[in-house]
């Protein structure tokens, strides 16, 4: 045998056939379906839930989103979840149906980018995506639905998709920011850069002036968001390297004023086609004021909250060295490297990226993946908790694992870590209530979870301390109003106007959004005095307290008889 029929045959069995192929598409989706469908109704966190919730019957009743309920988000998760409530019922678990539905697409489409270039590779990110990501915070949030769309993106992206990619791609990032804003703002941000640095031929009609001007300003928008939100460590570990890239690519686009004009154009059409039909539903019913007061003033108020920047990755990183050093049982030992490592990935990725791209100066030779990873990543910055983390991590690993392709060795051994890192997420983590605290989190502490049969709207399993504070206020709700009545609940917790099946006589569900200044809790006082609640439930020591909502509170407590107090929430009657 010839030496190059040697070299074919060796080329031949490192490539998979299409059986092979389906093999182990079929095997990685089926395990994927096992597991949403086990953690599929376990987990909730009541306030997140109750949100949604009561933001989608409110919709499906036939109240206009941000004139009769308020909603900082932009609107398009809540026409999808009344749209669960209209097919699946009203119960909590009737959100998830979709969510899971979007998770189980996503791992499809992160295996097909990767099984051509690498098998092994593609099995491992399309389990570690559902692993290390929506059963750790089984939560109808809107960052679960940009996490598919932005892996939706780096598929248009690679893929060659002829004269509409563009128009795609911007209609794509048009439903990103209709689910969530600053999301939308870095994906935007992430796929410009990509198209802005694709290019590797000489294109100077023109000159470079626009393309240089667009990542400019990219740097300055970046660099302001991490100044206001983030600290050295979030900084170091996820902001450096989109800064860092920008600026290389500064000088590495070759798109000319002509091209760059014309992929911001094309972009902006698919935008504006995404935001058509919310735009469209605000001008008919007279609500497009209400709508931008909420998801942008409101919305820029909601980053300014004290307890965004308490918490730090730093700190379970701390805690996690504290575990191991000590030697204690296999699970503390075991979890504490994890959350070691866990937060070390998106710095991996970020150097691995920034150095692929020094060495190739184009971003088609990168990989849409790791550069759409590098700009998502920011997403963890805006809390430095474990489920902020969780939100890019399925993208950061595909990232990560992609920049390692063409060295087979080095694969091997990062699927192994991460597959070893998913079961340790599923086992010690996945549907485990928040409730565990910083310790409990990082020990792997597993709290068993059981049916929540006496909360007829939930449909969901959830630990038994939550269960019972829920099932004594829920029960005293209805034992002390009647169907027809309101009851006001502050500063937040909606949830219980939802579980209870009672009417918020108010537009906002959450007060530190809906009670900004002085103004706002006279008018609410106002209200309360000619048509008070029949029940009034207070949780003084919820996070969500400012002095404005203090001044309710406060009026409330000496007008309303107390019946009542369940767990943290003080219960209170109208006469």
């Amino acid at each position: 045998m010839s030496a190059r029929q040697t070299n074919m045959l060796l080329i031949n069995l490192r490539t998979p056939g299409k059986r092979t192929i389906l093999l182990a598409f079929a095997v990685a989706t089926v395990f994927n379906c096992v597991v949403l469908l086990y953690f599929h109704n376990r987990f909730w966190w009541p306030p997140d839930e109750g949100q949604y919730a009561h933001t989608a019957e409110r919709i499906l009743h036939g109240e206009i989103l941000n004139s009769d309920v308020q909603e900082i988000h932009t609107g398009y998760l809540n026409f999808l979840h009344a749209a669960a409530f209209a097919v699946a019922g009203e119960k909590l678990v009737s959100l998830r149906y979709p969510l899971i539905f979007v998770a189980l697409i996503q791992s499809c489409l992160i295996f097909l980018l990767f099984s051509k270039r690498n098998l092994l590779g593609a099995v491992v990110v399309s389990i570690s995506s559902i692993a290390m990501g929506v059963v750790q915070y089984l939560n109808p949030q809107p960052s679960w639905y940009c996490l598919f769309l932005v892996t939706l993106i780096a598929y248009c992206l690679t893929k060659p998709l002829k004269n509409y990619r563009l128009v795609l791609v911007g209609f794509i990032v048009g439903l990103v920011v209709l689910f969530r804003q600053v999301t939308g703002v870095f994906v935007a941000m992430g796929v410009l850069t990509y198209l802005l640095t694709e290019e590797q031929e000489e294109s100077l009609r023109g000159g470079l002036f626009v393309s240089r001007f667009l990542l400019s300003l990219m740097i300055v928008g970046t660099a302001g968001y991490l100044l206001s939100t983030t600290d050295a460590i979030g900084f170091l570990f996820f902001g450096i390297w989109p800064i860092l890239i920008l600026i290389l690519a500064i000088s590495y686009t070759r798109s000319s004023n002509q091209r760059a004009v014309k992929i911001i154009i094309e972009l902006g059409i698919g935008g504006v086609a995404a935001a058509l039909p919310i735009l469209i539903y605000h001008v008919a019913h007279g609500s497009l004021h209400n709508f931008f007061d909420d998801t942008v003033m409101r919305a820029l108020h909601v980053s300014r909250f004290p307890y965004l920047k308490e918490a730090s990755y730093f700190t379970f990183q701390s805690y996690g060295l504290e575990r191991v050093l000590a030697l204690g049982s296999f699970a503390t030992v075991v979890n504490g490297l994890y959350w070691i490592a866990l937060p070390l990935t998106p710095l991996m990725m970020g150097i691995g990226t920034l150095s692929e791209f020094r060495k190739k100066h184009t971003s088609a030779s990168v990989g849409a993946i790791p550069m759409l990873a590098v700009f998502y990543a920011l997403v963890a910055l805006l809390q430095q908790i474990p489920i902020y983390l969780y939100y890019v991590l399925p993208f950061t690993v595909a990232g990560l694992l992609w920049l390692c392709l063409p060295k087979r060795k080095l694969v091997r051994i990062l699927s192994a870590i991460a597959i070893l890192f998913s079961a340790i997420s599923l086992y010690y983590h996945a549907a485990q209530p928040i409730t565990r605290g910083g310790d409990g989190i990082v020990r792997g502490d597993r709290i068993p979870l059981i049916q929540a049969k006496s909360l007829d709207r939930s449909g969901l399993w959830i630990d038994a301390v939550s269960l019972g504070t829920y099932t004594a206020l829920v029960q005293t709700i209805k034992e002390q109003s009647q169907p027809a009545e309101t009851i006001f609940v502050i500063p937040n917790d909606p949830e219980l106007y939802f579980l209870a099946d009672r009417r918020n006589p108010f537009k906002f569900w959450n007060s530190a959004i809906g009670i900004i200044d002085s103004e706002e809790a006279e008018a609410i006082l106002r209200i309360i005095k000619s048509s008070p609640p029949r029940l009034i439930i207070i949780s003084p020591n919820d996070r969500n307290n400012t002095p404005n909502s203090e001044i309710v509170a406060g009026y409330l407590r000496h007008t309303y008889s107390h019946i009542k107090t369940v767990s943290n929430f003080e219960i209170y009657r109208w006469p």
